[in-house]
Parts: structure tokens; sequence; C-alpha cells
């Protein structure tokens, strides 16, 4: 990979120690990390701190490796939302160049007084995000072909943005800048950003089919009470990018056609479940975010006690195929390639 600037981005939220989680994910990630030559800039947002806490939180991530150039900080603890964080990247695509890479984390976990099960699932992402990213170091010819690259692929949020969007679920991921560069943040989400941290997760998928988001891992390979061998991860994840990046066209081309296909059927379940749902667009437009309560502080906190959104718009994920078990399990079987 030459002549590419990798800028890393870091939300963190408070919350339940989420400037200790969002520290031990990234480095983590920069341990695993073996292309140690990379021209990486990292910049740090956070959210909820105290003014009498800003020092302490730079210092604790100015002792990884001295390369973060810039903080950020609102002082507010209503934002719990990553949106914001996303308004940023926007602005940092202006200054980038469209194909350097962009990597996100964030404080998975804070929201949670029972944090294991999310530690663990921030720990997994950031191994595989650093096997990821030395695997382009070495060949870009992956970022080259899909959008974007992260763990647990699947259908995002239904009707944020008016279709089903495919979203890395936990949003950790790697994609271009140029991914950014033309995204655009309505007003509406001036008010969403307070109480619909999902969007975050929905935003980078829309513009680009589920097929050309490239799943490092479909399942949860851990338990909550396990801290994952991240070691194993790294090298695993390693090797099937590998064997990903020497398949052939044809045979690429014969998997992207099985994930496309896979998603569109979802998407078509997924609509029909929509219209079933009992007086489900009702309690859409009363009590969720496009309900013009919503514009107004008081009565958005108050319908989140009282109507939490998952009860009033149709949130569904589905573990998406990953394209190295769609070779092993499809192409090595099918007539398509036993012909040739």
């Amino acid at each position: 990979m030459k002549n590419k600037n990798v800028v890393v981005v870091l939300h963190v939220y408070k919350g339940r120690d989420g400037h200790r989680l969002a520290h031990m994910y990234f480095s983590e990630f920069l341990r695993l990390l073996q292309s140690k030559k990379l021209d990486i800039s990292v910049y740090v947002f956070c959210y909820g701190f105290t003014r009498e806490e800003e020092n302490f939180v730079k210092s604790l991530f100015q002792t990884i490796d001295g390369r973060v150039i810039k903080f950020s900080f609102e002082f507010q603890k209503l934002v719990y939302s990553e949106v914001p964080t996303l308004r940023e990247i926007i602005k940092l695509s202006k200054i980038y160049n469209p194909d350097d890479l962009m990597i996100y984390f964030h404080s998975k976990g804070a929201s949670y007084s029972d944090q294991n099960y999310y530690i663990n699932w921030g720990l997994y992402a950031s191994a595989t995000l650093a096997a990821a990213l030395d695997h382009i170091a070495e060949n870009s010819m992956l970022i080259d072909r899909y959008h974007s690259i992260g763990p647990f692929a699947g259908l995002g949020v239904f009707d944020r943005f008016g279709t089903l969007t495919p979203a890395y679920s936990g949003n950790f991921w790697l994609t271009k800048v140029k991914n950014f560069y033309q995204k655009d943040l309505t007003k509406k989400w001036y008010s969403d950003a307070f109480h619909n941290r999902h969007h975050a997760e929905a935003l980078l998928g829309l513009d680009a089919h589920a097929n050309l988001l490239l799943n490092l891992e479909d399942n949860y390979n851990f338990r909550a009470v396990d801290l994952p061998d991240l070691q194993k991860i790294y090298d695993k994840i390693k090797i099937e990018l590998g064997i990903l990046s020497t398949t052939k066209s044809d045979q690429l081309a014969f998997v992207d056609s099985y994930i496309k296909s896979f998603y569109d059927h979802l998407i078509v379940q997924q609509k029909r479940y929509s219209e079933k749902r009992i007086f489900w667009k009702f309690r859409r437009f009363i009590f969720g975010n496009k309900s013009i309560l919503r514009y107004s502080s008081f009565f958005s906190k108050a319908l989140d006690r009282l109507v939490p959104w998952s009860q009033c718009e149709l949130y569904r994920h589905y573990s998406g195929p990953k394209q190295f078990s769609v070779l092993n399990d499809c192409i090595a079987t099918s007539t398509y390639i036993n012909e040739r």
C-alpha cells in the first residue's frame, strides 16, 4: 500500500468508563498491527466528560504512542449517540485523499452495566481490523474491490432512510475516505443525535449493496465470560483474507452474486414482515423518530423512557454470509465451478 494515509477515528462516550474501553480497543489494535511504518493519524472525539476530566483523558490516549493529533470535547452528558462524530468524519473526508483509509472505533459497552459481552465484542472487532489493515498494507486489492471491511455485517435499520441498510453490527469498520465525502446529515439528524445511536451503523452502508461489505466474521465466536484470544483471531482472519485475495475473478463473481441474492431475499422478507405488523406505521409516526414530538428535547427524552424506539420501528439484524465461508461452502460443490 503506497502513498495512503490511515485515519483512525475514536468516538469516546464517558458512560461507564468509556474512555478506558476505547483506549483498550485501540491499544490492542496497535499491539496486533504488524505494519509499523503506516502513516496513522488519530482523532479522538469525547462526549460527556467534565472539564476537570479533560486532561486525564488526553493523557490516557497520549500514552499509546504519541500519534494522537487531535482531541475534541463536548461537555454535555446528553450525547450518547455516535452521530456527532459522524459529522466530524464527513469534515475529515474533505481534507484527506479519496483513497486514504479510515478506521472507526468507539467505546463499545460504555452504556451497559454488564460489560463483558460488549468488551469481548470490541476486542474481537479490533483484532479483525488489525488483520485487515495489515493485509491491505501488503496487498490493496480487497479494499479496492469492496466498499468497506469489518466484522458482523448484516442488515441494519429499517426505514431510517427509506430503505433497508447494510451495516456492521457494533459499528467497527474500515473504508476509504471517499465513501464519506458525498454524505450529508440533514437537520433531522440534529435531534436524532441525542436519542438514536443506530444511525451511526446505517450511514456507512447507505450507498453500498450488502455484497460490497466484506464481512470478516459472521458469528460472535466468543462467550461473554471469556476473554478472546486476539492473536488467534488475528491469524485466522489474516489467512482467510490471503485466500480471498488470490481467488479467481469468476469465483469472486459467483460469491458476490450469492451474497447479493441472500440479502435481496432478506429485504423482501423483512418488508413483508413490516406490512403485517399491527399498527406498526401508526406507532412509528406517533412515537418513533419521525414523530414531530421528537423535535422537542423534553418529549424526546420522555418518549425514550415510555416507548423505546425498538417498540416503534422495525429493527431486525441478520448475520450475513462471510465471503470466505461462501467460497468454502458453495464454490467447491457448485456446478458453475466444477465445469471449469
